[in-house]
């Protein structure tokens, strides 16, 4: 079931208009924008009754983080979520889009990638969102979600469930440094692609989300001790 969405991307200097697939709502865009070589976060600033807390998922647009592999930058969507863009001045980008429920539960929309060499990108998506994450995360929590996964140029369909398993806590060393996280295990099965079933497992810290291979980050706020306004890790 395909539709006529458009995502427009700019790349560095290029800009790349992208046809996407669209849900059953109408039409929709979504957008986002040029990464910036040298964006500096100068303030992030909390209010007493609204601070921007950020816990195990970060989706605040504009944060930024340094792998071992590839920088990734956070954007929104103006579909109400968020895309984690990887390597965003790279010659292939790759992209996952997230949203967060109204229970605050994270779902995952899709993952692509698309080339500053060429107008077409690579998506998948699902439909019904995946639930990604359920929160609150506590050991030995679980939760199951089954979606269809459609490719947006029509390829082949299959039903994926994602089960996810919190296996408990954990201190892990990263060249970031030290960090105290959740340990998620991510099971992705397919009914008839078996052949692309694979698991993946998660270190989330509450401020940094996932930290595994992660080397510096910038413009993160502390969900410790958020409803005072402490900021933390800016201009780090």
């Amino acid at each position: 079931m395909l539709y006529n969405r458009k995502v427009e991307v700019l790349a560095g200097d290029a800009g790349l208009t992208l046809p996407k697939h669209q849900k059953t709502t109408g039409e929709i865009e979504m957008k986002f924008i040029p990464y910036l070589k040298n964006i500096i976060l100068t303030a992030i600033i909390l209010t007493a009754n609204g601070a921007i807390a950020v816990e195990y998922f970060p989706s605040e647009p504009g944060l930024q983080f340094v792998y071992s592999n590839f920088p990734l930058v956070i954007h929104a969507t103006d579909t109400g979520g968020f895309m984690r863009v990887n390597c965003p001045e790279c010659e292939i980008i790759s992209y996952t889009t997230f949203i967060e429920g109204s229970s605050g539960n994270i779902f995952l929309q899709s993952f692509g990638s698309v080339s500053s060499a060429g107008p077409d990108p690579d998506e998948t998506y699902f439909e019904p969102d995946l639930k990604y994450l359920d929160f609150p995360l506590e050991p030995s929590k679980t939760w199951s979600s089954t979606a269809t996964q459609f490719d947006l140029w029509g390829g082949e369909e299959d039903t994926i469930t994602l089960t996810g398993s919190v296996l408990g806590t954990e201190v892990v060393s990263v060249p970031a440094g030290e960090f105290e996280v959740l340990v998620v295990a991510l099971e992705f099965e397919y009914e008839a692609l078996y052949w692309l079933n694979h698991t993946e497992v998660l270190w989330l810290h509450s401020q940094l989300g996932p930290v595994k291979d992660l080397v510096s980050w910038t413009g993160i706020v502390s969900t410790e001790n958020a409803s005072w306004g402490t900021v933390k890790a800016l201009y780090r």
